[in-house]
């Protein structure tokens, strides 16, 4: 069963310069994946947006589309680039990650690498503080490409957060 958090409201400030720097450099990222730039993660946007996110997991592995379809009957979607970042920077709450080392996805934040392939943007605590990350997901991915390490038709543990936001926003 999908659980959804109660709203986080944030602030998406689309007058920074070079919005993915600048979030990342103001965001206290021990590491950040090299692949993690504006080019591969466009933000587009103007003035400052206010923003109500959500955090959605369940206890099941499951795969990128199953939980977009399990986001879009709650009336929501995947979170993009500019609002993982923000929501990182500007939640109080945002020590969480390094002491849990817990980890949030942002199916909307995707890099495509090649036909069927993808990166998408994830965030995670470790032990040395907080790393931004890629993973690659394959959307409608043959079986045999899948990791042995989940079950079959799944790119995602059970536990996984991913940051979603309003369809209408």
């Amino acid at each position: 069963m999908l659980e959804i958090s109660d709203a986080y409201l944030v602030t998406i400030d689309f007058t920074l310069r070079r919005f993915v720097k600048t979030m990342i450099r103001n965001s206290w990222y021990t590491s950040v994946d090299e692949d993690v730039t504006q080019a591969h993660f466009p933000v587009i946007g103007h003035g400052k947006v206010g923003q109500r996110l959500f955090l959605a997991s369940q206890e099941q592995s499951t795969s990128s589309d199953e939980m977009i379809a399990k986001l879009d009957q709650q009336d929501l979607r995947p979170a993009n680039t500019a609002e993982l970042l923000t929501f990182v920077k500007q939640r109080p709450e945002r020590r969480y990650l390094e002491e849990t080392k817990d980890e949030i996805v942002a199916l909307g934040a995707i890099w495509t690498i090649a036909p069927g392939a993808r990166r998408v943007l994830a965030v995670s605590g470790c032990i040395t503080g907080r790393k931004m990350h890629l993973y690659e997901t394959y959307f409608k991915m043959p079986e045999r490409f899948r990791s042995p390490m989940l079950p079959i038709g799944s790119d995602w543990y059970g536990g996984t957060f991913f940051l979603a936001a309003p369809k209408d926003s």
